[in-house]
């Protein structure tokens, strides 16, 4: 599956070890904390407090052994980011940890965890659907470049909702988001944020249950998928939607899975937290076993109720890379993205798109 820099994001093994705090913040998020919101409000407090002073869950190492995340699916390269952001992670620990400190005591007096549901996070949660059953209730999230979005990026979001909510009948789905990463992720082919943003919800206008969030982008730097997620879980929580607890679920695909494998580049705290206590749904890929892998694996093994394979109804032949490649040949997209980005993208004259080399369509006349 070819959505998004969901790999990006993970803390290394170094970095967890070098700040008690680090290992501390992910402590709140136990699978009582889904109950009710106190946990993810102090989980969402520590992250808060150690992204202000630049140590927080971006915070990833440098060296080649302990790389954090890589990059989205298809390119497992570390982020040219990574380097910049262990630069402000320099100040002594004792420091360090005392300034989290003062600004989590800060937050709680200023009432963390007050806000509306549309606050100034960029967190909006008008397009979540009314439950009509008692099922468990379950927000998917997708964190990606979306540079551009693709028809293929909208297809898992209803393939992962048809399984496991009309297939399988495990859970309701009330809604999707997307989250696009923020420009300090440093890849290559990002355009602005504000772009990508805009691409997104050109993207999802018509969608009932779809919206995009702009919290990742509305960050100081770059943030790993444990924070964002746990970010959202708290939103939904504090908004007090329903009488029934609202989850998050993480929508990935199957290169997330296998790049768990991969020594040192996803922290032990965060791999809990996402498929431990928060949950997965996986879009399989055809030609790789994945239970098999996830027996394979101590961890993934673990949480293997926690992971839901979603079968591969529609092949993935459609990516971010092909579309940029396409555009810039000045070549047609159309029915591989949404009309309106195609729009957007010409007004904006992104991926290389040359308004002159495109002359406008005229029908032949019928002569009678």
């Amino acid at each position: 599956m070819a959505t998004a820099a969901h790999l990006r994001r993970g803390l290394s093994h170094a970095a967890a070890r070098s700040s008690p705090l680090l290992t501390r913040a992910a402590a709140p998020c136990s699978p009582s904390a889904l109950s009710g919101p106190s946990g993810w409000r102090t989980v969402l407090a520590f992250g808060t407090a150690l992204s202000g002073v630049g140590i927080g869950l971006s915070t990833v190492a440098a060296s080649p052994s302990g790389t954090g995340a890589t990059a989205p699916p298809g390119d497992n390269s570390a982020s040219p980011a990574q380097v910049k952001l262990s630069e402000h992670n320099n100040t002594p620990d004792a420091a360090r940890l005392h300034a989290a400190r003062e600004l989590l005591k800060k937050q709680r007096e200023q009432g963390l965890g007050q806000q509306d549901a549309d606050n100034d996070d960029g967190i909006v949660l008008t397009k979540l659907l009314k439950p009509t059953t008692n099922k468990p209730l379950v927000v998917l999230v997708s964190c990606g470049s979306y540079s551009p979005i693709t028809n293929m990026h909208l297809l898992v979001f209803e393939q992962a909702r048809n399984y496991l909510q009309l297939e399988t009948g495990k859970f309701e789905i009330i809604g999707g988001f997307l989250s696009p990463v923020h420009d300090a992720y440093g890849k290559a082919t990002l355009i602005p944020q504000q772009h990508r943003l805009s691409m997104c919800e050109a993207a999802v206008q018509s969608s009932k249950w779809l919206s995009v969030q702009q919290w990742e982008i509305k960050q100081p730097g770059w943030t790993t998928t444990a924070e964002t997620l746990c970010k959202y879980q708290e939103a939904l929580n504090r908004a007090h939607l329903t009488d029934q607890p609202i989850r998050v679920k993480f929508l990935c695909g199957a290169d997330v899975i296998e790049s768990t494998l991969i020594p040192n580049l996803w922290s032990p705290a965060d791999l809990d937290l996402i498929f431990g206590t928060i949950g997965v749904a996986v879009i399989e890929r055809v030609g790789l076993d994945l239970p098999a892998l996830i027996a394979s694996s101590p961890v993934l093994s673990k949480y293997a109720d926690n992971i839901d394979l979603v079968p591969q109804r529609i092949s993935n032949t459609i990516s971010s890379t092909t579309v940029r490649k396409l555009i810039q040949a000045q070549q047609s997209v159309r029915f591989l993205t949404p009309d309106a980005v195609i729009e957007y993208i010409q007004a904006n004259k992104l991926y290389g798109h040359d308004p002159a080399k495109h002359v406008p369509a005229e029908y032949l006349e019928p002569k009678l």
